[in-house]
């Protein structure tokens, strides 16, 4: 692309774009080198769409990338905060200064160093170019770890790490959710049963938010559970690219939690939904049609992402607050 053409510079506009796209996404499928081989196959990638809810053709690996870029950047020559495009510079990240450049906003100093990272040296790619670029990205996230020395330092990629090698592959645990249920707008699908350990849905997410930081060494919907938001940014970057709207568009994940169990006995509920007292002030108790069944309720990515927190979603659906009183459970749901 020739860098004074200034009108041409994003994705969606230029010509060539289409073509840059689907020659990256392929090297998804098909490795680029020995330092970066094949992970996010078009298996992995039908598998995840059905995990979703989806139709296995319903979005491609180009709309995946596309998704990603328009977070990361979705420019290659130079416009920054509204500025006119300007050829002859590149579009720079705004979080550092280390030169993260252009579509993959992979930092100068990881490609064009005495110290680079072996995976983006050994490409010999060429990051001014917008292809090379975007094949950068690819690389990144594909790039299989190695022993840092005199010629480079080690990068185990992210996408590696998720499907091509177990160590990202969590057990949900005994206190993990029963299960979860696809949610786009207002509306949930069928209960769906969880694997003991995270699914190729939940290896994706994790690989994607570990492109921008570690989100923690738990299964997905443990880190959920364990880190808000606002304390996990890689978790908001992975849900932001993959279920919003504007960018990848899957269903939220609405994970299925055990709250407890129901109880022997319960309140007599007045017609102002109060429990009622006898002349003792007592509360009235009576049998409990539900006895020894378990209790649940939901918390997942759109929860997440609404700044709710596990521990108060679970409170709310308790029937006695934290020093035993009796309350109207709120948000409760069928346990499958």
């Amino acid at each position: 692309m020739n860098p004074g053409d200034n009108t041409k510079v994003l994705i969606a506009k230029h010509p060539d774009a289409d073509t840059w796209l689907s020659s990256a996404a392929d090297l998804w499928q098909n490795g680029f080198n020995a330092d970066a081989p094949a992970t996010y196959t078009q298996a992995i990638h039908e598998t995840v769409l059905e995990l979703a809810g989806l139709d296995k053709a319903a979005k491609s690996r180009v709309d995946l990338l596309v998704a990603w870029k328009a977070r990361e950047a979705d420019s290659h020559w130079g416009s920054v905060s509204g500025r006119p495009f300007t050829g002859f510079r590149m579009t720079e990240g705004g979080a550092d200064e280390l030169g993260s450049m252009s579509y993959n906003q992979v930092q100068f100093h990881f490609r064009y160093s005495r110290e680079p990272y072996k995976v983006h040296k050994n490409a010999g790619l060429n990051y001014f170019d917008p292809l090379d670029n975007l094949k950068g990205f690819i690389i990144h996230t594909s790039a299989k770890p190695t022993t840092a020395d005199a010629t480079g330092l080690n990068h185990p990629g992210p996408f590696y790490l998720a499907f091509n090698t177990s160590g990202q592959t969590k057990v949900h645990g005994t206190n993990g959710p029963k299960g979860y249920k696809n949610c786009t707008g207002s509306t949930c699908g069928a209960f769906k049963s969880l694997s003991a350990s995270d699914d190729k849905y939940e290896l994706l997410a994790k690989g994607i938010a570990m492109y921008n930081a570690s989100p923690g060494s738990q299964s997905w919907p443990t880190i959920l559970k364990n880190r808000p938001k606002g304390s996990c940014a890689p978790c908001e970057y992975s849900i932001d690219v993959r279920n919003s709207t504007d960018k990848f568009g899957l269903p939220y994940r609405q994970y299925i939690w055990k709250g407890g169990v129901e109880p022997d006995q319960i309140p007599v509920l007045g017609s102002d939904g109060n429990p009622e007292t006898d002349e003792n002030g007592s509360i009235k108790m009576q049998s409990n049609p539900k006895a020894g069944q378990d209790w649940c309720f939901a918390y997942g990515e759109r929860e997440w992402m609404s700044s709710k927190i596990w521990e108060d979603v679970k409170n709310d659906a308790e029937s006695t607050d934290a020093v035993g009183n009796y309350k109207t459970p709120i948000g409760r749901v069928n346990c499958q």
